[in-house]
């Protein structure tokens, strides 16, 4: 893909993307979504701000939801599993990873929750098209964000200082509604018994470019649009 040669001031902000070409996120098309700069960004973009005791990328994240995702998967939905769980933070290539205290706050500005959600919404429709990847349903967003807790979980007690013992216990008593009310999966055992981890650990010294290898690798695989 070509750089863009010049920017369009009705189409608001932008950023300039790895491919030299510019995104703006607030005029989302399927035709500039860039499914390279995605993986190239991800593999760089640390989660919990960069305060942790190695690095931890959303590309990282985003590989351990899609393993946790096929491996409870039904048989027939492993594909469509482990494609959701693997899109599920796309967008943040684009507009970064928001810590969730500072979004809650936001939220509470008049008028700014609406916003945001059109906006992401606008966003990911464009990413989901780009990829080939039908949008989850209200269902397997429940899922994916089961997997997205637990990854939360399982990367607190092995990445931050704190061992995730800072944190209030809503995450796991999420985890445990989660599953009951609506998925058939064993609740979630204390990280020390559960194989979970396995997933995780084995990507815990991937460099950059092997976490954006795999997530490009993955998408050939999965989606029409990867190849």
């Amino acid at each position: 893909m070509e750089p863009t040669p010049n920017a369009d001031p009705d189409r608001g902000g932008w950023i300039e993307t790895y491919s030299g070409n510019r995104f703006y996120m607030f005029d989302p098309t399927p035709e500039e979504v860039n499914l390279e700069d995605i993986a190239h960004s991800l593999s760089l973009i640390n989660r919990y701000n960069g305060h942790t005791r190695f690095p931890v990328s959303v590309g990282q994240h985003v590989l351990f939801v899609a393993d946790m995702a096929r491996k409870y998967a039904p048989e027939d939905k492993a594909d469509r599993y482990e494609t959701l769980g693997l899109v599920h933070d796309f967008e943040e290539a684009y507009i970064g990873d928001l810590t969730t205290p500072l979004k809650r706050g936001l939220w509470m500005v008049p008028g700014f929750k609406v916003w945001w959600d059109d906006m992401l919404d606008r966003l990911n429709k464009a990413i989901y098209q780009a990829a080939g990847v039908a949008p989850p349903n209200a269902y397997e967003e429940t899922i994916i964000k089961f997997f997205d807790l637990k990854a939360f979980v399982i990367e607190s007690f092995f990445a931050l200082p704190g061992r995730g013992h800072t944190f209030d216990n809503s995450a796991p008593l999420m985890l445990k509604e989660m599953a009951a009310a609506h998925i058939r999966l064993p609740d979630p055992k204390p990280i020390s018994e559960d194989s979970d981890p396995d997933f995780y650990l084995e990507r815990q010294d991937y460099t950059p470019i092997v976490i954006e290898t795999e997530i490009l690798s993955r998408l050939a695989r999965l989606t029409p649009e990867g190849e």
